[in-house]
């Protein structure tokens, strides 16, 4: 929205890796397709990721980390890191950015990632947001909001046996369903450590 209806609005989403940057690319060429023909941009070639909106002297960049390292030479309303934790130098990229950000007035930049390892640059920067100290508001979306998908079936009421403290506190602090603890436990037999991929509550 920031591209198409405001001037000069340069925008930018990087994902940390080739294939989902054409993925993401991919979602914003199907939304094109449906603007109306007064806001339809300039398509870029496939290998440049770039849509242009003409009439407003605005662009939208889909990049991969790593190939670019900076903004630099443009002023940048929005910015969209995908998969954060996962970039060779997160940090080192993101404050490449800032500087073409503080330009631009009511700036935004977006982190979202899957978490990493412990003790990560990334999981670092998550923990001074959640103390307050690098002016991001962090926001956590746990496993059993974001996809209906995570559960199993169960073939009987007793199938699970006696849940574990970490399973019971899920269920009675977080609704999480018994179907849901079934694919939980699953995904810690294939992970074979219950720290690496779930957050406890």
């Amino acid at each position: 929205e920031e591209c198409w209806s405001h001037r000069g609005r340069d925008c930018i989403t990087l994902a940390d890796k080739l294939d989902k940057t054409a993925k993401i690319f991919e979602i914003t060429r199907r939304a094109i397709e449906h603007f109306p023909q007064s806001l339809l941009p300039q398509m870029g070639s496939a290998a440049t990721h770039e849509i242009t909106f003409v009439q407003r002297d605005s662009h939208f960049w889909t990049g991969t980390a790593g190939a670019i390292v900076g903004g630099h030479g443009v002023t940048i309303a929005r910015l969209h890191l995908s998969e954060f934790a996962y970039y060779a130098d997160p940090l080192t990229l993101l404050n490449g950015f800032r500087p073409a950000m503080e330009k631009v007035p009511n700036s935004v930049i977006t982190i979202e990632t899957t978490p990493s390892e412990f003790g990560s640059e990334a999981h670092v920067f998550w923990q001074e947001a959640v103390k307050g100290n690098n002016g991001f508001t962090p926001l956590f979306f746990p496993w059993f909001q974001c996809d209906p998908r995570y559960s199993r079936v169960l073939f009987a009421p007793d199938e699970l046996g006696r849940l574990a403290d970490s399973e019971a506190a899920l269920v009675k602090l977080h609704g999480v369903t018994l179907e849901q603890i079934k694919w939980r436990r699953d995904k810690i037999k294939e992970n074979r450590d219950e720290a690496t991929i779930f957050v406890q509550y």
